[in-house]
């Protein structure tokens, strides 16, 4: 099929990028000249209407159902690959000249990719071109911010090529995984190969051809080096590469006056034109904030008084003075000044920025590249606002946000629809304010489902929103709606996963791609259970372990693409932002006076708002040193728990008098307060677990999705306890803990199944753990190195299935299936410790259990004295075989520690602080 390798300029596609501007061009094609590659790239009703009917059918209807948000990317790809196999005639569907050209709408494109993708397979085409397509199909994917797919499609392609021969064509796709690969790293945050990349391909562009091939392979490449030293703020470089490379588009424009395919082609140029012509205004637009910062922060050192939005743009600013100075020197201002002859100044920049960014648009709009339009229309939006027009500042975000809902640019909309609330809020209007924000939040919620389970917020998408969201109070905004819009960003994916499951998760569905990935499992475990008796190997073991559990990351992004879940978990259709009036009748169900407690940071205040069936309320305190809340809890420091009883408790004193102990107080905890006792916090006479009945999650969408599953009757009980590991002691009260609570639910002639010492392996609890209400696990609870330092309930070694017990958080949630709605208590040190909770993936043992199937888990703190830690089980259960309600029976035992009813040993806060209930609770009984 190919006859020579060739370099085409004019495939850009738009990344999610934190800093809004990077862009990714699909660098090799193949064609037969330069006049073929004309042709290739053509999209007219003639190249349209000569490919069989039923494949344009199903590009039209596959592209247009996932247009409409409501059918996953992954069903339709699998739907596609299904109806291309199941048709004879397509066997004999065109491919090779079917190129995504540049102002193809996405969706079409992604479309195009999975026919050719399937077309390819069923022809049985060399794995290099098939290798080829999937690498178009994981940019694809990319454009549309779809990472965990694009890495699925990514290793298919790379499986392909690995079984093709040395070849052109092998060069050929090899090249285009390699971008692909390097560009997936700089979005999600990894290494940056791209750099070098573009040397080697550069290198090999014989300087002697100037056919147009050449001259558009050189200028591709050229602009996306200078695009990757400006991302590294290499300006003195960057800047004098995109002139040249623009230079070379204009001059390759004027030798495209006359011809066959002029048109086309010009619209492909200009596309190309059009975006460095943006990348240049860009850098003058972000170096005026640099020389802002340099003004503002002379001005202070002269004694000068600051204005109040230079003091606003400091603080919203990340750039901080030293690296402003660092990038600011005296090299990059000599290069703008051979461009800026009558000086550098902010104001120079500004123009030019905003007749560079002025002039991309009018190329972007006729040729319908709305990524374009998207970024260079927010873009010049902030720069007619800087100019004091904000008219035209609101038309052109207007406009740029309708490009960007065209191609799912998530980030242009969330990060327009805060420039709007930014602008209502500047005029006075918080109502308006607040609506603006409630949409970016719920854009901000797509996106982050939509890039996959290890989606991390921004964190300055975060802090703009609750700045502004508080800042809305001033300007007669509710408060409980900016409250729900500042919660509902707190765990998103932990708590998106809880409602539509993981791909990771046990139960998902399963096909013989798995088994590679089950047998790197297996040969871990083994590898684990080799470190218990081999101690003087354990860190080579570890070593070994490390890189199996990259592999196993790796085939778990491929195999995830078979769980339908996984399909509909990146849809986003069934996550929404959470409204007062919905979030009220659910919080209802905790009781008539439930009210919810939250508090996030604000620079160096916190804001805490409470919000309960008819009301709401807030308040801002000031932050005391950040140790006060970071630093490790103890016994002896009750002191530390006044202040933050005074920081936490005091602010809605007025609510929590209207409550009675039985009342349920739910505690949304932003991560400062995640490792302390909030049941000991001194309140009223006394500590306020005994005003109140408390429970504890991470965000509003967590609670509502514990509230959500079903309500049992506990009326069984799956007891595992002691555990017997050669390398630690042994656990004789837990023994008789576990045995101890099963007795309690036999004596009520409800069912009980008791694991301890060798019983107590994962394969004990995998095949027992959905058939019971309550699953109570009583053992060691050890962080381990080779699994990143996570927390891990430690089990018996099964000899016999190569097990080391080792019962990881991936462990949990890929075997370990819960009756839904069941009651899950870890009985073991420091359960409840918890990570990333103010971001939107929490690492820890409650988050997987909760997403894994539990309505509430409750778990330690910290490590308790086994006898004592025992005991109080033992009330525990008495108090749940009672009233069946793990939030009421907590509080009771709490209680009757302090009131040494469970005897004086019983009331320090170290035994009886340590317990929390996270989740909703609410079990019943018949």
């Amino acid at each position: 099929m190919y006859r020579a390798m060739s370099m085409i300029a004019p495939y850009r596609w738009p990344s999610l990028a934190d800093d809004g501007e990077r862009t990714a061009r699909v660098n090799v094609t193949v064609a037969y000249s330069g006049e073929d590659l004309c042709r290739l790239l053509l999209d007219d009703g003639a190249a349209r209407g000569s490919l069989p009917k039923s494949m344009n059918a199903l590009w039209d209807y596959t592209a247009a159902d996932m247009r409409s948000g409501q059918y996953p990317f992954y069903a339709a790809e699998k739907r596609v690959i299904e109806e291309v196999l199941a048709d004879n005639s397509s066997s004999n569907w065109p491919i090779g000249g079917l190129h995504p050209i540049v102002n193809m709408e996405a969706f079409s494109r992604l479309a195009m990719c999975f026919i050719r993708e399937a077309v390819a397979q069923k022809t049985e085409s060399t794995f290099a071109e098939r290798a080829f397509f999937a690498g178009e199909t994981c940019g694809a994917y990319r454009n549309l911010g779809q990472f965990a797919l694009a890495r699925a499609a990514l290793a298919r392609a790379q499986e392909l090529i690995a079984q093709a021969e040395s070849n052109p064509e092998r060069e050929l796709a090899d090249w285009t995984l390699r971008f692909e690969e390097s560009e997936l790293a700089a979005i999600t945050g990894g290494t940056n190969a791209t750099s070098r990349l573009f040397e080697e391909m550069l290198e090999k562009i014989n300087p002697g051809i100037r056919d147009t091939t050449s001259r558009l392979a050189e200028l591709n490449l050229m602009s996306l080096q200078a695009l990757e030293l400006k991302q590294r703020e290499r300006y003195c470089e960057s800047i004098p590469r995109l002139i040249e490379t623009i230079v070379g588009w204009e001059a390759l424009l004027e030798d495209f006056a006359s011809g066959v395919g002029t048109e086309q082609m010009r619209a492909q140029l200009h596309y190309a034109l059009s975006a460095d012509l943006a990348n240049l205004g860009g850098t003058f637009q972000d170096l005026t904030r640099y020389l802002r910062v340099i003004r503002i922060m002379t001005a202070m050192a002269q004694g000068e008084e600051v204005t109040s939005s230079d003091a606003r743009f400091l603080e919203l600013s990340d750039l901080h003075p030293k690296h402003v100075l660092n990038v600011m020197d005296d090299s990059l201002l000599a290069v703008l000044e051979v461009f800026f002859p009558s000086g550098v100044s902010e104001q120079a920049l500004f123009l030019a920025a905003t007749g560079l960014l002025e002039r991309a648009l009018s190329l972007s709009v006729p040729i319908a590249a709305w990524d374009f339009v998207a970024i260079q229309g927010h873009r010049l939006a902030q720069l007619y606002l800087q100019g004091g027009n904000q008219a035209a500042a609101r038309k052109a975000m207007q406009s740029a946000m309708k490009a960007a809902a065209r191609i799912s640019d998530y980030d242009r909309l969330v990060g327009g629809y805060i420039f709007l609330a930014e602008m209502a809020l500047n005029d006075g209007d918080g109502l308006v304010g607040l609506a603006h924000l409630r949409e970016a939040t719920r854009q901000h919620l797509r996106q982050l489902i939509s890039r996959g389970h290890e989606a991390h917020s921004d964190a300055q998408t975060l802090a703009l929103i609750r700045f502004f969201a508080h800042r809305a109070l001033d300007r007669e905004g509710d408060a409980g709606e900016a409250a729900l819009i500042v919660e509902s960003l707190k765990a998103v994916t932990t708590a998106s996963s809880m409602i539509t499951g993981r791909p990771d998760q046990a139960s998902a569905a399963i096909t013989e791609d798995v088994s590679p990935m089950a047998a790197k499992m297996c040969k871990r475990e083994e590898l684990r259970l080799r470190a218990i008796w081999q101690t003087d190997a354990k860190d080579q073991i570890d070593e070994q372990i490390k890189v199996l559990n990259a592999e196993i990351t790796r085939d778990s992004a491929s195999a995830s693409r078979f769980d339908e879940r996984f399909g509909r978990w990146v849809s986003a259709v069934e996550f929404d932002l959470a409204d007062i009036d919905s979030f009220a009748q659910r919080l209802a169900r905790l009781g008539p006076q439930a009210t919810f407690l939250g508090a996030c940071p604000l620079g160096n205040k916190l804001w805490i708002y409470a919000i309960w069936p008819g009301g709401s309320d807030t308040a801002v305190v000031d932050l005391p040193e950040p140790t006060l809340l970071t630093a490790a809890w103890s016994e002896q420091d009750m002191g530390r728990l006044v202040q933050v009883a005074r920081l936490l408790v005091l602010p809605i004193d007025e609510r929590l008098r209207e409550l009675c102990p039985e009342d349920v107080l739910v505690i949304s905890l932003s991560e400062e307060f995640s490792h302390l006792p909030i049941s000991a916090l001194p309140y009223g006479d006394g500590v306020l677990c005994e005003s109140v009945t408390l429970c504890f999650v991470h965000g509003i969408g967590m609670l509502e999705a514990c509230l959500d599953r079903p309500r049992l009757t506990y009326r069984s009980i799956l007891s595992l306890g002691a555990p017997s590991r050669p390398e630690l002691p042994d656990l004789p009260a837990a023994l008789r803990e576990a045995e101890a609570i099963a007795g309690l639910f036999n004596a009520s002639d409800l069912e009980a199944n008791c694991l301890t010492g060798e019983s107590a392996t994962p394969r004990g609890l995998v095949n027992s753990s959905d058939g019971y209400d309550v699953l109570h696990v009583a053992c060691h609870a050890e962080r381990v190195s080779s699994d990143g330092d996570r927390l891990a309930l430690m089990l018996t070694p099964d000899l016999r299935h190569k097990d080391s017990g080792i019962l990881t958080e991936q462990r949990i949630l890929a075997e370990v299936a819960l009756r839904n709605g069941s009651f899950v208590n870890l009985s073991g040190c420091a359960t409840g410790l918890q990570g990333d909770t103010g971001a939107a993936l929490m690492s820890g043992l409650v988050p997987v259990f909760l997403i894994a199937g539990a309505g509430c888990v409750m778990a330690s703190l910290w490590r308790i004295e086994d006898d004592r830690a025992a005991r109080f089980q033992l009330h525990f259960y008495s108090e749940i075989l009672i009233n069946a309600d793990p939030l009421k029976s907590l509080a009771h035992t709490q209680r009757s520690c302090l009131s040494g009813e469970l005897g004086d040993d019983m009331k320090s806060p170290e035994v009886w602080a340590a317990f929390q209930l996270f989740g909703s609770g609410g079990g019943i009984r018949e």
